[in-house]
């Protein structure tokens, strides 16, 4: 199966890569995870909330929900499609991904849906926001010079600048809890595999110590809120499943098995990430649970809806 969230959402390529019901026509977002394949779950226990994008009504809307499943309320209703929630570091914001003023934007709102507000306006494809954690920033995906880099911007859409320059594909970054660090994926060696730089954009260099001997293509990171892990998704034995790594690039652990399952999201505690998968059940791509040692998974989008649910993130 195709999964447009492989790699990047890259719209100006206008290739729609949509898996089992999942209409992905960010113009369209498209998988790249290895140049081929087959992004935006972020929760404290009881106050907590999952966005999500869902393809319930035609088209992508975001949606919330709380941790258990319950309690699902959607947020935008757009003809054009809405995708990859990111909740800014208070709960008071979530950026996404839209399509409708003609190309991938980043746009923000409310975290109760109002004041949808475009922040990139820009004929390229702006896609995977995700927030400083003093929330004064947005770093994004754009392939608005012509190459897909990393760039960061205020909150509020002004002082764009550019951090990565490199022929190679840089997409989907993730800022350390500290705020000193982001971590992306790049296939600048050759394969998909996960880098770390400094805020400014200098030192990159790769996340790993080696070269991967069980998993390859290494992707979608998401650091954990106490900062000593990194959550992923990697191809292992026939299926994407997620994993997890020390934040100095050691102690690799599986966490995930028997499904494909895409972008983890860390719950506030750091105990548990939120995921989308494709597993035996589903009828679609559906949204889980998992505890970080790999027990404890639980579905909480329901089997039986057609429309696939997907890009979770749980609030800080």
């Amino acid at each position: 199966m195709q999964h447009p969230t492989d790699q990047y959402p890259a719209p100006v390529l206008r290739r729609a890569v949509w898996g089992h019901g999942v209409r992905w026509t960010l113009g369209a977002l498209w998988c790249v995870v290895l140049a081929a394949c087959g992004t935006a779950p972020s929760v404290s226990p009881d106050t907590s909330k999952i966005a999500f994008s869902a393809g319930r009504n035609a088209n992508n809307d975001i949606y919330i929900m709380n941790p258990d499943g319950t309690v699902q309320e959607r947020l935008t209703d757009h003809a054009a499609n809405d995708s990859f929630p990111a909740w800014s570091p208070d709960n008071s914001r979530i950026a996404f991904i839209s399509e409708r003023d003609g190309s991938s934007d980043i746009y923000v709102m409310d975290s109760n849906g109002d004041n949808e507000t475009n922040l990139t306006s820009h004929p390229a494809a702006d896609t995977f926001p995700t927030w400083s954690p003093d929330g004064s920033q947005i770093a994004f995906t754009s392939d608005r010079d012509g190459l897909s880099d990393i760039y960061v911007m205020g909150a509020d859409g002004s002082n764009v600048q550019r951090l990565t320059d490199d022929p190679a594909t840089d997409s989907a970054p993730d800022w350390s809890p500290d705020g000193t660090q982001i971590v992306f994926q790049s296939d600048r060696d050759g394969i998909v595999d996960l880098y770390v730089m400094e805020t400014d954009g200098s030192n990159p260099r790769p996340l790993f110590n080696e070269p991967p001997e069980h998993a390859t293509g290494r992707r979608f990171p998401a650091w954990s809120p106490d900062g000593s892990r990194i959550a992923f998704v990697a191809d292992a034995a026939g299926s994407r499943s997620i994993f997890t790594v020390g934040a100095d690039g050691t102690a690799i652990e599986r966490v995930s098995n028997g499904g494909d399952d895409f972008t983890p999201s860390w719950s506030p505690d750091s105990q548990q990430l939120v995921f989308y998968s494709e597993r035996a059940n589903d009828r679609n791509v559906k949204i889980y649970t998992i505890n970080a040692d790999g027990t404890g998974i639980k579905r909480l989008t329901d089997s039986n809806n057609a429309a696939g649910d997907f890009s979770p993130a749980w609030s800080r």
